[in-house]
């Protein structure tokens, strides 16, 4: 059973734009990467420190994703230096 919060989700869900979608499945790739990065800086500048700024949750959503980035795939994201 569903209530109707959750359906508005769902319907919400289902009509963004593949581009919202694509921003906020995990990174897989260092395009997806360095998308992410761009994105976080732009929401960044936008929401700066306000914590109850609209695109707050779009903040941490990102933050998130850019940090579950798995140890065997870290290598690949962050150049070392010597």
């Amino acid at each position: 059973m569903t209530t109707n919060r959750t359906q508005l989700v769902l319907d919400t869900w289902s009509h963004l734009p593949q581009e919202v979608r694509d921003n906020t499945a995990p990174i897989e790739t260092e395009a997806q990467y360095q998308e992410a990065l761009r994105l976080f800086e732009a929401v960044w500048d936008q929401v700066g420190e306000t914590p109850d700024h609209p695109l707050g949750s779009l903040f941490v959503l990102l933050c998130d994703r850019i940090i579950r980035i798995p140890d065997d795939q870290l290598y690949i994201m962050i150049p070392l230096t010597l």
